[in-house]
């Protein structure tokens, strides 16, 4: 297991912005909403399309909401890596999926108390989310600092943190969490799908300064 920080970018659904992510070679992951309801959802086959001709190494991660093991595989068949869930999925499903696919998990606590209730499951890596009601992520809402801690103190395995993350405020994050790395949507997008490149690249070197 790599134990390298991880700079995710999620919520890809264009070929142009993955091609230009992987010029950005301290990125090391990319993450695809397999989520219906999000504006930020792409097919397995649209997934195809945008990595077809990667020629470097890159985490490729599927974002998933309480998916059926056969929908998660679709994606896997597909060429991603990672099967990051987001939903109430129980330890079991979680373990049936790592004999085939890198499992995340994530997670959007209301309180430490159910951070602490991980402690067991079974993921390679953990992200922190901001919890929302009725939404499962990309909200650009931050998480609370003191459940991130608690998050990296007593899970199991390397936490990523996600939620709100800007160009502006990721350094300031990182120095009071220390996460073992960051994801972002949002903080870096136009609009909902469509990166800023601009924005992307601030966001690199925000976080290469402060680790």
């Amino acid at each position: 297991m790599e134990t390298e920080f991880i700079i995710k970018i999620c919520g890809i659904t264009r070929r142009e912005d993955f091609g230009y992510i992987l010029r950005q070679p301290e990125v090391n992951a990319v993450g695809f909403v397999a989520y219906p309801p999000s504006k930020r959802f792409v097919t397995y086959e649209n997934v195809g399309e945008i990595i077809s001709g990667c020629d470097r190494a890159i985490l490729k991660v599927g974002v998933f909401v309480d998916a059926s093991f056969d929908f998660i595989m679709s994606y896997v068949r597909g060429g991603l890596e990672v099967a990051q869930l987001h939903g109430d999925e129980p330890p079991e499903f979680a373990e049936k999926l790592s004999r085939e696919v890198r499992v995340w998990k994530a997670l959007r606590p209301r309180s430490a108390g159910e951070i602490d209730s991980f402690t067991s499951y079974p993921a390679e890596k953990f992200l922190i989310d901001a919890f929302s009601e009725g939404l499962k992520g990309g909200t650009g809402l931050q998480v609370d600092r003191e459940m991130a801690i608690h998050a990296v103190e007593i899970l199991p395995g390397p936490v990523i943190l996600s939620g709100g993350l800007t160009p502006e405020n990721v350094t300031e994050a990182l120095r009071a969490v220390s996460p073992a790395g960051v994801d972002v949507s949002s903080g870096v997008e136009i609009s909902p799908g469509v990166k800023d490149t601009a924005r992307v690249r601030s966001f690199i070197s925000a976080v290469s300064e402060a680790i």
